[in-house]
């Protein structure tokens, strides 16, 4: 049964979640360090972790979710993912910041925001990501 539900996913996809789950855990734990540590608020924070995973998740991706799509000119193509994932950013910000401002709690444990902000985003840049990045 899992494996008919993974065949009818876009080709890649799987791999992408897995890959953005990667990402997700980088960021969340440098967004946690970054806020209790570095004394920023949540939504300055989360400013300042986004190239991270984008550049992590660039790498897992060229290497197993878009393998047979790279393009022969790496700086051009991180560019164009890089400028995807932040077009993903209005997504995830969006939704990142409405749960922080309503919920008083989310405040308080911002990676329940930061997860909302990934879902958000996630369909958005997978098929950007396929267009746009990855044309090889």
């Amino acid at each position: 049964m899992f494996n008919k539900l993974v065949n009818m996913l876009p080709k890649g996809f799987a791999a992408f979640v897995l890959v953005g789950g990667v990402g997700f855990l980088i960021d969340a734990l440098v967004l946690q360090l970054v806020i209790y540590y570095g004394g920023l608020d949540p939504y300055t924070a989360r400013f300042t972790t986004f190239p991270i995973p984008i550049f992590v998740t660039w790498l897992l991706n060229r290497r197993y979710t878009f393998r047979d799509h790279n393009t022969s000119n790496k700086t051009k193509e991180y560019a164009t993912y890089f400028l995807v994932q932040v077009c993903g950013l209005a997504f995830n910000f969006s939704a990142y910041s409405i749960a922080v401002y309503s919920s008083p709690f989310i405040a308080q444990y911002p990676i329940i925001a930061q997860a909302m902000g990934s879902i958000a985003a996630m369909l958005f840049n997978f098929y950007a990501a396929k267009r746009y990045a990855f044309t090889g």
